[in-house]
């Protein structure tokens, strides 16, 4: 007896148990797929067939529990994207929103530091101390190339506007132009402290010139 022939036999046996499950719905059904149906099947592909619709039948609640599984692990996953993609979006608009705002502060500090300047120009008071002179950082105490280039340059990239403003203020602190200046501040410690920073605002420019204006 042949394999295809045995298990054809297990298979209408099969029938009888189970009513006629396999004979009409399984067999006749899926067995007809195809141009030429189960008669075009080698036996081992036959084989593989009948096995096939042996285990659903008898797994049948346990396959239903893990088609249900899966669905419900693909429905959290698509959850899972759909909730990062909001979040990141969400992400972005608060750093455009933050970036605008930075923005908004550098132009805020940069009008006043100007004004600043402008009214230190003009203004013919009879002496300087070193916290009258504006500064181009946030906190002298801290005064480096860092400092200088966040106080000056922070959120700018137009490669155009940064070299206008590190050249106006290569000019405003070159050591040259504060002998006016400093006649004007009262004591000979003062002179040394002022001419000390304005000196190394002068040098840090210089170099921040270098490295940002090609």
């Amino acid at each position: 007896m042949s394999s295809k022939t045995w298990l054809q036999d297990l298979f209408d046996a099969m029938a009888e148990d189970e009513g006629d499950y396999y004979s009409n719905s399984f067999y006749y059904e899926e067995g007809t797929r195809g141009s030429k149906g189960i008669d075009s099947l080698s036996e081992e592909d036959y084989a593989a067939f009948i096995r096939k619709g042996m285990y659903e039948k008898q797994h049948e609640q346990e396959l239903k529990d893990q088609r249900r599984r899966e669905d419900e692990f693909k429905r959290k996953q698509r959850e899972k994207q759909r909730k990062m993609a909001e979040m990141q979006a969400e992400q972005r608009r608060l750093m455009r929103h933050k970036h605008a705002r930075l923005r908004e502060i550098r132009l805020e500090r940069r009008a006043l530091y100007l004004a600043r300047w402008n009214q230190f120009d003009v203004n013919g008071q009879s002496s300087i101390e070193f916290k009258d002179i504006p500064w181009p950082t946030a906190d002298i105490k801290r005064l480096s190339k860092d400092s200088i280039n966040d106080f000056l340059l922070s959120g700018i990239e137009d490669n155009s506007e940064i070299r206008t403003i590190l050249r106006q203020e290569q000019i405003r602190f070159h050591p040259d132009r504060w002998h006016r200046w400093i006649k004007r501040v009262p004591t000979e410690r003062q002179k040394k402290k002022i001419m000390e920073t304005v000196t190394e605002i002068s040098r840090t420019i210089n170099v921040l010139c270098e490295e940002r204006c090609p």
